[in-house]
């Protein structure tokens, strides 16, 4: 760490705080080297979510991000490559900072500001005995909607096929993507239905979806059980992660397809969880398939859903005057 580094820590440190309040979460992420490399505002919210258990809204990281600004320990960017700001210490000075025409800092590319995309992970599985399903037409709908999207390049669509159970630990780690979309089989009691080493279907319990999140949660945001009878797995996994979409009955093949690819459509605009949700559901009745009340969106005690978003909203400027 350099003496500039240092010194602008030792100054976060000294500032005065109201205790426990919202300065002090980024004050801490200071402090420990957090900014030493850019980093988005989701970034940031999703590492004091995962550190301290609160979510904050990315206009209150804005907010009280000024103090920090105002005293020239932390800087803020945009770069023309990416979407939305990024936050660094104000000592980095590792490529050159300039301003465009707007008055807004630019950064040209650089290796620090290759930021991990929005990671969409994909587990397909449908054993031997099962019912076919056509879930590589569903994989196929869900890309060509994100391909179609404003933010096409903020998204990475990782499919995986035949899924083990042994599969689970091994993808989650890999990958630590922020997506997890499961497309295949549940059953009326309440497990999903993978394959074994021999491809013959193997339960997964839901007492075992929910340890499996608890340790290997991530960066996860969202996950989407696209399998019938899929609504207490989902509900579970909400003890610990902010979102899941379980069915709360049997789904069929079409109506599983046009659900996850308008989800995913709305994502890709921008929309939030709750709007891609809803637009889901719409997709359905559009379509005239009278399947729209099995689709449901669980949340996370204190969670809004309106409120997350893979794609960090654009900031609207509101002129002033009188």
């Amino acid at each position: 760490m350099s003496v500039k580094d240092k010194n602008l820590k030792v100054l976060a440190e000294s500032l005065s705080l109201q205790n426990g309040g919202n300065h002090e979460l980024l004050r801490k992420l200071i402090v420990d080297g957090f900014f030493d490399t850019p980093k988005t505002t989701n970034e940031i919210i999703t590492e004091i979510r995962q550190n301290v258990g609160k979510r904050l809204k990315s206009n209150i990281i804005q907010t009280y991000m000024k103090k920090f600004m105002e005293n020239g320990i932390i800087k803020s960017f945009r770069d023309e490559h990416h979407h939305g700001n990024f936050w660094i210490l104000a000592s980095v000075d590792k490529a050159p900072l300039s301003r465009n025409s707007a008055g807004a800092f630019s950064l040209p590319v650089h290796p620090l500001l290759q930021i991990t995309k929005n990671k969409i992970l994909f587990l397909a599985a449908n054993p031997t005995g099962t019912n076919p399903l056509a879930l590589d037409k569903e994989s196929r709908e869900i890309e060509e909607k994100i391909r179609a999207s404003d933010h096409r390049d903020a998204f990475e669509l990782l499919t995986k096929w035949a899924v083990r159970t042994g599969d689970l630990l091994q993808y989650l780690n890999q990958h630590r993507a922020h997506v997890i979309h499961f497309s295949g089989h549940g059953s009326p009691t309440e497990e999903l239905i993978l394959a074994d080493a021999n491809d013959q279907p193997k339960p997964v319990s839901k007492a075992a979806l929910k340890q499996l999140f608890t340790t290997l949660k991530d960066n996860i945001r969202v996950v989407v059980l696209n399998a019938c009878f899929s609504r207490p797995q989902a509900e579970a996994i909400t003890e610990v992660i902010d979102c899941a979409i379980g069915m709360n009955r049997s789904i069929g093949d079409q109506a599983a397809i046009a659900f996850a690819a308008a989800f995913y459509q709305a994502l890709g605009f921008g929309r939030s969880v709750k709007e891609a949700f809803e637009s889901g559901k719409t997709a359905l009745m559009l379509e005239g398939i009278p399947e729209e009340k099995t689709p449901e969106l669980l949340v996370r005690k204190g969670i809004n859903p309106s409120t997350i978003f893979l794609i960090e909203p654009a900031r609207v400027t509101k002129s002033s005057g009188r």
